[in-house]
């Protein structure tokens, strides 16, 4: 009986030059994966009152890091903030015998310029209310994690002669994303990554630029994430 109602309704407005018109399907729903995925919220539920990254941003690293857990390199992290990020990167990697290089001044964000970074030029300092002395007493059972405040790549003394497998590049501005770039390009094992976390930032149109411009004449491609983050993989030795 409905199915013979709706065509006797169907034809009645047909003859009226109305037409019934289907629903129009809804997109299937993507995974959360984030949310579904049983060690990632453990260890996300210690680091959400850490990070002003998003969940999903989280687990974007999370899932690199399982990826280059494989990969010959060490780890560094420049711009730490208050070391959630860090914390899920040791996390990750804790059974490996990677080292972890810490960089940032701990003590806000340096001078931006103006034009390329105008958000940070205004605010200068952003991102001050850290120490040094929380994020040592955050890792400080681990060993494998080196800790130096100073403005990158001033500091990098240390990494002079390391190569590595994962890089998280948080540092906001034009000038600090570059330099970033120019340091590590050359000391990405084949396979490694490199992963700038404010590429598609409306606030930050300086990291988008720096990013660009230097890969430009690379044979990698930044791949831009819904997430706001952009990566590249090293795909060749120099």
């Amino acid at each position: 009986m409905g199915d013979l109602f709706k065509k006797i309704i169907k034809k009645i407005l047909s003859l009226g030059g109305y037409e019934i018109k289907p629903k129009a399907k809804k997109p299937p729903s993507p995974i959360h994966l984030w949310d579904n995925d049983r060690d990632f919220n453990i260890i996300y539920d210690n680091i959400s009152k850490f990070t002003i990254a998003s969940k999903q941003r989280c687990y974007v690293i999370y899932q690199f890091l399982k990826q280059c857990s494989s990969v010959s390199g060490e780890i560094a992290e420049i711009g730490v903030f208050k070391g959630g990020t860090a914390y899920l990167i040791n996390k990750v990697l804790i059974d490996t015998n990677k080292t972890i290089y810490l960089f940032d001044t701990f003590s806000g964000s340096p001078k931006a310029d103006h034009e390329k970074d105008p958000f940070y030029y205004e605010n200068e300092g952003m991102f001050s209310d850290t120490s040094l002395d929380s994020i040592n007493k955050m890792f400080s059972n681990q060993k494998n994690v080196i800790i130096t405040q100073g403005e990158f790549p001033k500091t990098s003394n240390i990494i002079q002669e390391k190569y590595f497998s994962f890089v998280h590049i948080d540092v906001d501005i034009y000038k600090s994303i570059m330099e970033c770039c120019l340091f590590f390009y050359n000391r990405m094992n084949v396979g490694g990554i490199l992963l700038f976390d404010d590429y598609g930032d409306l606030s930050c149109p300086g990291a988008k630029e720096a990013v660009d411009e230097f890969f430009s004449d690379k044979l990698e491609n930044p791949i831009y994430l819904p997430t706001g983050q952009s990566f590249i993989i090293k795909v060749n030795k120099k």
